[in-house]
């Protein structure tokens, strides 16, 4: 005989849906009864030992025999970890999880279900599949439900994958009446364009800085992270996440010191750090720095500043370009859109002061959260939004910032911290 009803319905009935990012991976427990979240949880995508960005991670299973194997190994190990976390803190095992609901860039995907990526590291880059991927969890190294089943959301392109369908699926994109730039800022900055239901794309290298990586002092945005950082004429004060003894200092800390540092004057439009300041010293090797916490020994260097700079300068040029795409000045855009996970934790004055948007968005800015793993939980729990996703894939067209003319000279211009040339 079966096991009884009433035993079956307390029997918990559990997804997951996934935000595979390049830095991190955040990750929902979902009741598939209720489409209630039940517990979450986060953690530093491992596959950094492999490189901090998609192409050097590309570039090592090109190196190694063994290149996607141990891709795939590491993602897998570090999700059913997270699994078996989430199963003990809801009260059950990950044999309740039926379901794993995946949003992420194209080169996250491919390394998770094991397909050899090489088609996104050389012209024409395209992706060896762009509909949505449907495999038993299993297959993917996940040990689940016996019949537990993997899913992926589609991708536009090479560069725009199933994180930014998933956003453009949660916000609505394709409903909008008004004029809505939308830009998920992580490790790669993509965003969309959406005009009279024309939605247009593009992607660029951001780097990892704001999400703490590649920075001296920087951490990911978690306890004892600098959040906000306010610069006085004699002082610094520093907000930690937590309020607890500063440790490092994560993405919306970076761009709160750069955006005021810039406005006073203590960097000037090329990004040097300028000496004349009082809140400027010099290390050891007599390099310029400000310093935040000299207890801590927390400072922001000449080389911070600079990868804020490749940020920016990708960034507003990608801006631009999709401006210029639709024929749109700045000033007509309605709304912007900004989702990613330290959005929650930045003003739209450092975004803007730091130059990644131009000064007229400042008024229109919003925070939208993880518009990527909201995606993903849509689709883990409904059918029609993974139909919707297909389609809303198909109809983004993509920029190459890469073979569009003029392209460099703006990046080139973007670079400038002089907030008139923006």
């Amino acid at each position: 005989m079966g096991r009884p009803v009433d035993l079956i319905r307390r029997t918990p009935l559990w997804g997951m849906a996934v935000d595979l990012g390049t830095t991190t991976v955040s990750v929902s427990l979902v009741d598939l009864r209720t489409g209630q979240e039940v517990c979450e949880d986060g953690f530093v995508n491992p596959q950094k030992a492999f490189g901090l960005d998609v192409l050097s991670r590309i570039q090592y299973t090109l190196e190694h025999s063994t290149g996607i194997a141990d891709l795939q190994r590491t993602i897998a190990e570090a999700l059913q970890s997270c699994a078996e976390r989430l199963g003990h803190q809801a009260g059950g095992s990950v044999r309740d999880i039926f379901e794993v609901s995946v949003a992420g860039n194209a080169t996250m995907i491919h390394l998770l279900l094991g397909v050899h990526p090489a088609s996104l590291s050389q012209t024409p880059f395209r992706t060896v599949f762009r509909d949505a991927v449907t495999v038993p969890a299993a297959q993917a190294g996940l040990h689940l439900h016996p019949e537990a089943v993997l899913y992926c959301l589609p991708a536009v392109s090479a560069y725009i994958g199933g994180d930014i369908v998933a956003g453009a699926l949660a916000e609505r994109l394709d409903e909008r009446e008004d004029t809505v730039f939308f830009v998920d800022i992580g490790t790669n900055g993509e965003m969309i364009l959406c005009r009279d239901h024309k939605l247009v794309s593009c992607s660029c290298a951001a780097g990892p800085a704001l999400e703490g990586m590649n920075i001296g002092c920087g951490m990911r945005a978690a306890q004892g992270a600098i959040e906000a950082v306010s610069l006085l004429d004699d002082r610094i004060e520093l907000h930690t996440i937590g309020s607890g003894t500063p440790k490092g200092l994560c993405g919306s800390g970076l761009l709160d010191v750069v955006s005021q540092a810039v406005a006073k004057g203590i960097i000037n439009k090329r990004g040097r750090i300028v000496p004349e300041h009082p809140l400027v010293c010099e290390d050891a090797n007599g390099k310029r720095q400000i310093t935040l916490s000299s207890e801590q020994n927390i400072s922001l260097t000449q080389g911070d500043i600079r990868q804020v700079q490749l940020c920016k300068g990708t960034i507003l040029s990608g801006c631009q370009c999709l401006l210029d795409e639709l024929k749109l000045r700045p000033e007509e855009i309605d709304h912007v859109l900004v989702a990613g996970q330290f959005g929650r934790h930045l003003s739209p004055e450092s975004l803007v002061g730091a130059g990644l948007l131009p000064p007229a968005f400042a008024s229109k800015i919003s925070y939208v959260g993880n518009s990527s793993r909201a995606g993903a939980t849509m689709c883990l729990l409904s059918q029609a939004e993974r139909q919707r996703a297909q389609r809303m894939a198909r109809a983004i067209s993509y920029v190459d910032l890469s073979t569009k003319s003029g392209y460099e000279s703006s990046f080139l211009s973007c670079m400038s911290f002089d907030l008139r040339a923006d």
